[in-house]
């Protein structure tokens, strides 16, 4: 399947690899190498999504299940301000029209300026804005390929809750509004689609946290 190199392609990818190397940046500098700490994430969402291409309407529903990486620059001390950065793969059923039911594969990064709205020794409550960028692909019937791309951004609230000096456990709910474009590949034509994505997620995880992130 090709991937398209279109505008939304490439400042997705820039996006992407601004808050990559942002939380390297975070993660390497000195003074704050052992500074917060990394891990891993399962999560579910559940997306609907109404796009259109001139007078052709593409409705549908979603449930995907993924699973990635954790980055986050304060897990456990207290700072006001924690960075989090996730990447991780995707893979669910999506409803087109109320009628096929396809398999979709995907990526997904976020990141997350985070305000820390309870903070003590056993756990951290924290909340903020929120970046979203999703590829998705998949095949249709008749020998269509597709594949989307959404930026959006969103509310994200979690807690961190510290079993002891190097373990925490995390999760957050999420809600994002995309901007979301679908591109159709069917014998050598293509059509794209446009339009508005809400995705409602739940996260869980891991975080091993470095020796310097404690509370104090």
């Amino acid at each position: 399947m090709r991937m398209k190199t279109s505008p939304l392609w490439r400042f997705a990818l820039c996006l992407a690899l601004l808050g990559l190397g942002l939380g390297l940046e975070l993660g390497l500098q000195p003074g704050t190498a052992r500074a917060g700490g990394y891990g891993g994430y399962l999560e579910g969402d559940l997306t609907f999504a109404k796009l259109k291409d001139g007078d052709l309407h593409r409705d549908f529903d979603a449930m995907m299940g993924g699973l990635g990486l954790l980055y986050d620059g304060n897990i456990a001390g207290n700072e006001l301000l924690n960075y989090r950065l996730a990447f991780g793969y995707r893979l669910g059923r999506r409803v087109i029209d109320g009628q096929r039911n396809e398999t979709v594969n995907g990526l997904s990064f976020d990141q997350t300026l985070g305000f820390g709205l309870l903070r003590n020794s056993r756990i951290r409550i924290w909340g903020g804005p929120s970046l979203r960028i999703d590829v998705d692909w998949y095949s249709s019937s008749g020998d269509r390929d597709i594949v989307d791309v959404s930026i959006g951004v969103g509310p994200r609230v979690g807690i961190n809750y510290h079993l002891n000096d190097r373990i925490s456990l995390t999760t957050s709910v999420a809600y994002h509004l995309m901007y979301m474009s679908e591109n159709i590949e069917s014998n050598g034509n293509n059509e794209t689609f446009d339009g508005l994505q809400h995705i409602v997620g739940l996260r869980v995880g891991v975080l091993w946290r470095s020796e310097d992130d404690l509370w104090e």
